[in-house]
């Protein structure tokens, strides 16, 4: 009897021990599992963040003579009736071009830009206002390209002066499409130079070392726009109105030059 009970208890006892190594075992293999992970978890964040970044913005600026030259001007003249003003006004325009082409200006670089007629009324009188007069204006710009050909439009300016026109609108100076695709890749080329020079510079002083472009944004190139007129509009307006026979001496216009910009933004990485 107290064999078979002493029996019955190792089989207990043996079987007990048997499940608490079972579990035992079993936290000390999830416990391992979860170091493993963890341990290659730290090693891709590791990765991912090994290389740390710096954003920097290069700027540049690169001059350019315009190409494009234009002018806007016109005749306003007044008669008795519409038929009246719009002959005095095509006959002065018409003279001019004529002039125009002589100098050298093609007439594809001339067109129409304003052909009116306007009515102008006794206020005095009663309603409806009695017509008095008429106004007819016509107006045309010229625009040349080419920098050989800019000096044309200080002799368009010239000629105007003495044939009575009296409108002159604006005198204006640009690029063509053309140059100025050219001068803006010039100038993002240039940005993107400055911008890795500056990130080499603070990274250096900083015992820092520059590793490479990891992002880049181009931001479109931007360029001052010259306009300019010989005489204020009001004032051309008045004094060849007045007396077209002491048209004002007009100066050489000179196109100058304009400023094309580029700017580029870097995120670079370092160590």
């Amino acid at each position: 009897m107290t064999n078979q009970t002493v029996c019955k208890l190792s089989t207990r006892q043996v079987r007990g021990k048997a499940k608490k190594d079972f579990f035992c075992s079993a936290q000390i293999f999830l416990l391992v599992v979860l170091t493993v992970a963890f341990a290659f978890g730290a090693q891709a964040d590791e990765k991912v963040q090994k290389e740390p970044t710096l954003y920097v913005t290069g700027l540049s600026q690169l001059p350019v003579i315009p190409d494009v030259g234009e002018l806007v001007l016109g005749i306003e003249a007044d008669g008795k009736t519409a038929g009246e003003a719009q002959t005095k006004a095509s006959a002065v325009l018409t003279a001019f071009i004529g002039q125009l082409k002589g100098v050298g200006i093609q007439a594809q670089e001339i067109k129409t830009v304003q052909s009116s007629l306007n009515p102008v009324r006794d206020y005095n009188t009663k309603a409806p206002h009695k017509i008095i007069s008429y106004t007819a204006i016509q107006k045309i710009k010229i625009r040349v390209v080419g920098e050989n050909r800019l000096n044309l439009i200080s002799r368009a300016v010239d000629l105007a002066t003495q044939n009575s026109i009296n409108h002159i609108e604006s005198v204006g100076f640009t690029v063509s499409p053309e140059r100025m695709k050219e001068v803006k890749r010039k100038a993002l080329a240039a940005a993107s130079d400055d911008a890795i020079k500056s990130a080499k510079e603070v990274l250096s002083s900083l015992g820092l070392t520059f590793q490479r472009v990891k992002e880049i944004h181009l931001n479109s190139g931007n360029y001052n726009f010259y306009q300019a007129a010989p005489m204020a509009r009001g004032d051309m307006y008045a004094s060849l109105k007045a007396a077209p026979e002491a048209a004002p001496e007009i100066s050489t216009i000179m196109p100058g030059e304009m400023m094309v910009e580029g700017s580029v933004n870097l995120t670079v990485e370092f160590q």
